[in-house]
């Protein structure tokens, strides 16, 4: 066989490989949780990727898993306004306003082995929105490592796209937001708590110089369909997947009402709450707080009674796996002699030498600086 043969066999080998998607267009917020397990349940049973591209009838704001909900949303305006509140499942990354005219969601369930690592991952699905915005007449999109899409120069950007992972079992799970019609920025601003470190390493001065469109960019809004077919395309493309259309089956659609259930209930919302940990503060005892902006931004509540560490929660934007191991790291410090910076590093190495830890653009000196920030804000009071 000749070199040329050879080749155009091989292409032809990749791009069989077959995946399903699916445009549903009347979802909501509780979607971005029960739309991604019932995913997660097709892929396994078929084998193979599946895709959705979600359309709102609702405006909202999702969590990600590892933030603190009272120190990123205001919850009464929230409810006041009829805007849902949701914590996303296991993917990390920032609170994201979602305007029910301005803001479709993609979802995708794949082999945890589908890329090599987390890097990868990221990588090729941010060259993939990039080339679908592109479809979409956004001509100036870029990926900006790790988990955003941006439009303009890198010093007068606008976020347009953000994205996260989580693993389920042996599924790798992709959520994204994609923005499409104008936001309403006076709405987001008042049921966002955005802390000006969120800009510290950004040109925009606040959210109205942060956020972008298709809209924005081109002009004109595209249909959800119009969105559908150039993401399907540009993923097809990009990940060397043949996509056909598909629709949930009936075990899928129960794991969907069942996740809707989970998604609304109060125990996964306040799954990160610092109102609701720190309730009740004993005599004696300070709460120290901190927020520190790596490339990520870090924020720490740790409960003392100026002598040891009483308890620690560790929440920001950031995506981390597996997630058990945050946890068990939180619980680690307890007792521990604030004092004691040796102690505190030696559990944040042991943290970073589980097999499997992985916390893409947080280092050990961030999560140290971190800490010793709020130790130091507990020592003050």
């Amino acid at each position: 066989m000749s070199k040329e043969s050879f080749i155009r066999k091989f292409n032809e080998i990749s791009f069989n490989m077959k995946g399903k998607s699916m445009l549903i267009k009347n979802g909501d917020l509780l979607d971005s949780v029960a739309i991604p397990a019932s995913l997660v349940e097709e892929s396994r049973r078929l084998n193979v990727p599946i895709m959705a591209v979600v359309g709102s009838k609702v405006s909202g704001v999702s969590l990600g898993y590892f933030q603190d909900l009272d120190t990123e949303v205001n919850l009464e305006e929230a409810k006041r306004r009829g805007i849902q509140v949701v914590r996303r499942l296991g993917v990390g990354g920032g609170t994201i306003y979602s305007d029910k005219n301005s803001s479709m969601a993609l979802y995708m369930a794949m082999p945890s082995d589908f890329f090599p690592n987390m890097d990868k991952a990221f990588c090729q699905i941010g060259s993939a929105t990039v080339h679908a915005y592109y479809k979409l007449g956004v001509k100036g999109a870029w990926y900006d490592h790790i988990g955003d899409v941006r439009v303009g120069s890198p010093k007068s950007h606008k976020k347009i796209t953000g994205f996260g992972f989580t693993t389920i079992g042996n599924i790798l799970v992709l959520n994204m937001i994609i923005g499409i019609g104008k936001l309403n920025v006076e709405e987001m601003v008042k049921v966002l708590r955005i802390p000006p470190e969120k800009f510290k390493d950004k040109t925009a001065k606040g959210p109205q110089d942060y956020v972008t469109s298709v809209e924005e960019e081109t002009g004109y809004k595209p249909s959800m369909e119009e969105v559908y077919n150039a993401f399907v395309s540009s993923f097809g493309e990009t990940l060397r997947l043949d996509f056909e259309e598909h629709e949930l089956s009936d075990e899928a659609k129960k794991i969907r009402e069942e996740y809707r259930k989970i998604a609304s209930s109060e125990e996964h919302l306040y799954l990160r709450s610092s109102g609701r940990r720190f309730a009740n503060i004993p005599p004696n005892h300070v709460l120290g707080f901190a927020r520190h902006k790596a490339r990520k931004l870090l924020i720490v509540h740790l409960l003392t009674d100026k002598k040891v560490i009483k308890d620690v929660m560790i929440s920001g934007d950031f995506y981390c796996s597996p997630t058990q191991y945050l946890f068990d790291f939180e619980n680690s410090l307890k007792g521990i002699e604030i004092n004691n910076l040796e102690e505190i590093n030696k559990k944040i190495s042991e943290l970073y030498s589980r097999k499997g830890w992985e916390i893409p653009m947080v280092t050990q000196e961030d999560i140290l600086t971190v800490i010793k920030m709020a130790i130091e804000d507990a020592k003050s009071k």
